[in-house]
């Protein structure tokens, strides 16, 4: 199969004044996994950082590179296929934090550090001594990294990213999803419809931290999000909940079309976001699993108007990618040059197999991991 791919390539580019070194050939990005935005090195004649997306995919072994500045993926020294930083062997998680990037490998059991050079990692930085399942970033008040990892059990390690002695403490019931808010004051654990909330700063107390009362929702918790006010959840009965971090009183609930597999909070990105709906300039961006893209109005506790995209069924994009979404992630392209877009505040939808972009606010969207003509 590569050896027929390998000659397609040769008599596409020989016969096709069309096909050139920008091109990607289309299913070279796989099943993916998990996506970051991080500062990066993407090309050797250039010392300008851009602001790129790093795309784990555990399946071939590496990480790939979109530069959304340049909006066109960062490729291979022959070109045509997109670069691959190898890191591990199955790499299925990327997060990153205070411009350093890591990916998780449950196969090996290390955290990777990729550098903005983009050059493959050659040895993990961290080794673990148990097989790691949920991966998030932290850190102390001396501005030390930490992961947060899971087991596949019950148990959450604190490791250090750097010189430093781990932490564990047992949940005591299976861990669903872990996440940090913006201001990295508070992290988040979901097991089914219980959802507890803890103070950063208690995993470096004597002891470890101590469980708190959970708060019990009346369903399964798929996705959430959170910032320094307030954290937000989706439910499995179609439902977005909003909390405040301060109380964990509840801050208004909105029922959706479908169950919410990823959620934007705009404040995630430096500036001012772009409104949306009829001209809000509060509100969050939720993935859904019936292929839908929404914008919802939210400002101080109330809902208002909604702005839905749908996915058109000419994408080509199949039906099991659009209901697998597994990030939405907003990305500042300041400087990004004449590219089609025309927008600076960008988002990216990510799902399992396929990316899209568009405009913050906007209701069209750009397929990526197509062939370009």
């Amino acid at each position: 199969m590569r050896i027929l791919l390998l000659l397609s390539l040769l008599i596409l580019s020989a016969g096709s004044s069309c096909l050139d070194s920008q091109t990607v050939l289309p299913g070279q990005l796989g099943q993916i996994t998990d996506a970051s935005v991080a500062s990066c090195l993407p090309y050797k004649d250039s010392d300008t950082a851009h602001q790129c997306l790093l795309i784990a995919n555990p399946y071939q072994g590496a990480a790939r590179v979109f530069d959304a500045m340049a909006n066109q993926f960062v490729l291979s020294p022959i070109g045509y296929f997109p670069l691959a930083v190898a890191s591990g062997k199955a790499p299925n998680q990327v997060a990153t934090l205070d411009g350093k990037t890591f990916v998780l490998d449950p196969v090996t059991r290390a955290i990777y550090e990729i550098p903005s050079s983009l050059i493959s990692p050659l040895a993990p930085m961290k080794g673990l001594d148990f097989t790691p399942n949920l991966f998030v970033l932290t850190k102390d008040d001396m501005g030390k990294i930490w992961a947060l990892v899971s087991d596949n059990f019950t148990i959450i390690h604190a490791v250090p990213l750097e010189a430093g002695a781990a932490f564990s403490f047992d949940m005591g019931m299976a861990v669903n999803l872990i996440q940090v808010d913006l201001s990295h004051q508070y992290f988040f654990v979901a097991s089914g419809a219980n959802l507890f909330q803890f103070a950063v700063g208690a995993i470096f107390t004597a002891g470890g931290p101590k469980i708190p009362e959970a708060l019990v929702q009346t369903s399964a918790i798929r996705a959430m999000a959170a910032d320094a006010t307030n954290f937000y959840l989706s439910l499995a009965e179609k439902k977005l909940v909003v909390y405040s971090t301060v109380n964990e009183t509840a801050q208004g609930s909105m029922t959706l079309d479908a169950v919410a597999q990823a959620i934007y909070l705009p404040g995630s990105m430096a500036g001012t976001p772009t409104p949306c709906c009829n001209g809000a300039k509060e509100w969050i961006a939720v993935l859904l699993t019936n292929g839908g893209f929404q914008y919802l109005a939210y400002t101080n506790g109330v809902f208002g108007e909604t702005q839905k995209l749908f996915i058109p069924d000419d994408s080509g994009i199949s039906s099991f990618a659009l209901s697998n979404p597994i990030k939405l992630l907003g990305v500042n392209a300041t400087g990004h040059g004449n590219d089609g877009l025309g927008c600076e505040r960008r988002l990216f939808l990510v799902y399992s197999g396929t990316l899209l972009n568009t405009c913050e606010g906007s209701r069209v969207v750009k397929r990526l991991d197509q062939m370009a003509y």
